[in-house]
């Protein structure tokens, strides 16, 4: 017996132990983690166990790279067709809101607060032009209200000023609203401590200064314009077509002038011919009085009755002057302005449009890494593909029954869904299948869909109508033993077509 246990003790010591030896493979960068729940990724978290024996160093070394490779060559692979599939979908370039530096917004930035602004702009302008009629020298209301405005316009600029510090002054809006805000105190706690208490002509001199300037206050209304969009793409086109809009009444002021000069030269007031026509010198006896009256011929206001009609009865080749000019200016200048201004309000809202296609390539760029994560969560095996139980198993997820309901996904039935996202019915989806599968079926149906619905709805008909038939000469049996296959092959093919299986 003693022998045997030495014995026995002997072959168990040189008997090979087998160890497990846990390679932790690190996770890449550049896969979000998980959002829908708390399990662990299949392989960067739980790491590839690899046996070896204990005293082989090259076969364990051997074996431990092998399996870094393969796990390195599906991750490389995985990557690979992600980038198809935005390809596919021309978001290959677009990042999301997590890989975008996006700067922190200050409160007195949000869209919140510059609409409440705005609102009281607005209630301010009104009271303006009440004001003008109704209020009186010294009435206490109209003092409250405009001390209260400006206390508040006091305020707003005293919070973007610590908010936003130095950065306040590089905004012309912010400017804008620091000298109005300045005027404002000036208006209603210096000037009418300063005016002469006699109330002469100084004063009244100085009060009339002051009325003028606060019509500047209406400016704010520039500010509320920004809250409407299509206003404000109005003033943007206006205030992109400035610099051009120089140009061309530079461009007019220049046809005007030469026209006022050859005036100038053929006709002549003195002569016997407009001896009867008392007005000649108050619209053509001067350079500046000649240039005015072009100007209102391009305005058409009763230039023909006044002025042209009188010079061309006494000399008839006026009238080919007075044509080339109105066609030059009315007809041609000035409707060159008018397609500037519509072109560049064309471009800003181009420009308002691609904004928001950015936006939507956007959220399907995190509708796309939303379905790379829910695929990666649901194959639990790692086999690269995601089976039919696998699908149902991730589809009891909360988290995930809210993000497939947020991208309009319906998911009542997941079993059918899978049916509709497999339409080779092969019982797993490959990652390329997968997602253009949830990206035909999110959203509401289509006119294509309803249109291929309304058609098989009449190949049914067609189909119950040949049942019926074949119900007389074969029995009731074999009716329903054909419609049953009929149905279950139209089934499939709403299943093919992207369509509604339920029968």
């Amino acid at each position: 017996m003693a022998v045997a246990a030495v014995m026995a003790r002997r072959q168990e010591a040189e008997t090979p132990k087998v160890v497990s030896l846990t390679v932790a493979t690190p996770s890449s960068p550049s896969r979000p983690s998980s959002a829908f729940s708390t399990r662990s990724f299949r392989a960067s978290d739980q790491g590839a166990k690899v046996q070896s024996f204990v005293g082989d160093d090259d076969w364990r070394e051997k074996q431990v790279s092998k399996a870094v490779s393969v796990y390195s060559s599906k991750r490389e692979v995985a990557d690979d067709e992600f980038q198809e599939i935005l390809q596919e979908q021309g978001v290959a370039d677009i990042k999301t809101e997590e890989e975008e530096v996006t700067p922190r917004v200050q409160l007195v930035e949000t869209t919140e607060f510059e609409s409440g602004i705005g609102v009281m702009i607005a209630i301010n302008a009104v009271l303006m032009g009440f004001e003008v009629d109704l209020a009186k020298t010294g009435d206490i209301g109209w003092i409250i209200v405009e001390n209260f405005f400006c206390i508040l316009w006091i305020t707003e600029m005293l919070l973007k000023l610590r908010a936003l510090r130095l950065e306040y002054f590089w905004s012309p809006f912010n400017l804008l609203d620091f000298a109005l805000v300045l005027l404002a105190i000036a208006e209603a706690w210096i000037i009418p401590f300063l005016l002469p208490s006699t109330g002469g002509p100084s004063g009244l001199g100085v009060i009339r200064i002051v009325r003028i300037m606060r019509m500047l206050r209406l400016l704010r209304l520039i500010r509320l314009m920004k809250l409407f969009k299509n206003l404000w793409l109005i003033i943007v086109g206006f205030r992109e077509s400035l610099s051009t809009l120089f140009w061309v009444i530079m461009l007019l002021t220049v046809v005007i002038y030469v026209f006022a000069i050859f005036l100038r030269y053929t006709l002549n007031c003195l002569s016997s011919q407009f001896e009867d026509w008392n007005e000649c010198e108050e619209y053509f006896g001067s350079m500046p009085a000649a240039m005015y009256t072009m100007f209102q011929v391009i305005t058409l206001e009763s230039w023909s009755q006044v002025f042209a009609r009188p010079i061309v009865r006494k000399q008839p080749a006026f009238l080919i002057f007075f044509l080339l000019f109105l066609f030059l200016t009315t007809f041609g200048i000035l409707n060159i302005i008018v397609g500037v201004i519509v072109e560049n309000t064309l471009n800003a809202a181009k420009q308002n449009q691609e904004l928001q296609e950015r936006r939507m390539q956007r959220q399907l760029r995190q509708e796309l890494e939303s379905i790379r994560r829910l695929f990666e969560e649901a194959d639990a095996d790692g086999s690269g593909t995601l089976e039919k139980t696998e699908f149902i198993d991730i589809l009891n997820d909360p988290v995930v029954q809210a993000t497939l309901t947020r991208m309009e996904i319906p998911i009542d039935d997941p079993g059918a869904l899978f049916e509709i996202l497999d339409p080779q019915g092969n019982d797993s989806l490959s990652f390329p299948t997968f997602a253009q599968g949830v990206l035909r079926v999110k959203g509401p149906p289509t006119q294509l869909d309803m249109k291929t619905m309304q058609l098989g709805v009449t190949s049914i008909s067609k189909r119950v109508t040949k049942v019926e038939q074949l119900g007389d000469g074969n029995g009731l049996a074999g009716s329903w033993s054909y419609m049953r296959s009929h149905l279950t092959s139209y089934a499939a093919t709403l299943g093919r077509e992207g369509g509604d299986t339920t029968l």
